[in-house]
């Protein structure tokens, strides 16, 4: 990409790195945020269940999100507190679901948390926060930075946290921001200091635990 100057040469530009959001497939959201249920109708993801079975729900990615978000909401004492634990919780119920801690350094992570938003899987992540405590939230989405040059670069997740109000025609409802700086890149998201910040403003330092994928 080109530009002439004043006297006729031409100019390199440079390319500005853009900064794109990429959401979880089957999710949508121009009023209140909704799934694509099996039988292909949308659906208001934080409506009430009709109790459905865990073993007839995750059977389908889309009723597993349901699932988890409904357990998260409503029994966060229920909730299981290690990946382990988290694959006990799909074995009970006969779930064709491997779950796995997404492990890489910083500057890889966007390209496994991008394959999990497209594939059939959901992603939760679990904060360290200020007197709430550990906790478990949705992952519906990431914000990464693009480059011509290098992969992509994870610089926020966006979350839906049970625990706080939906927002309307958005598909998250808080974000978690990573840190921005080389010193941080090589190391693994474990316990890295991050920033919980609401749409609404409100921000907290907190520290992420585990990311844990479902697929």
């Amino acid at each position: 990409m080109t530009s002439m100057n004043a006297s006729g040469d031409s100019q390199s530009l440079s390319i500005k790195p853009q900064l794109q959001h990429c959401f979880m497939a089957g999710l949508r959201f121009d009023t209140e945020l909704e799934y694509l249920e099996e039988q292909g109708r949308w659906e208001p993801l934080c409506s009430e269940q009709d109790g459905t079975s865990i073993a007839t729900a995750v059977q389908k990615k889309i009723s597993l999100l349901v699932r988890i978000n409904d357990l998260l909401r409503d029994a966060p004492q229920a909730v299981p507190e290690t990946t382990v634990e988290w694959q006990s919780w799909l074995d009970e119920a006969g779930a064709q679901y491997q779950a796995k801690t997404l492990e890489s350094s910083l500057h890889a992570m966007a390209q496994p948390l991008l394959k999990g938003l497209s594939s059939d899987g959901v992603m939760l992540v679990q904060l360290a926060l200020p007197i709430e405590g550990k906790r478990w939230m949705l992952v519906t989405g990431v914000e990464c930075e693009h480059s011509a040059t290098r992969p992509p670069k994870l610089r926020s997740l966006l979350v839906f946290d049970p625990q706080v109000p939906g927002v309307w025609a958005c598909g998250h409802n808080a974000r978690v921001a990573l840190p921005n700086n080389h010193k941080s890149d090589a190391l693994g998201l474990q316990h890295t200091l991050c920033i919980y910040r609401t749409l609404d403003g409100g921000y907290l330092a907190c520290t992420a635990q585990r990311i844990v994928a479902m697929y």
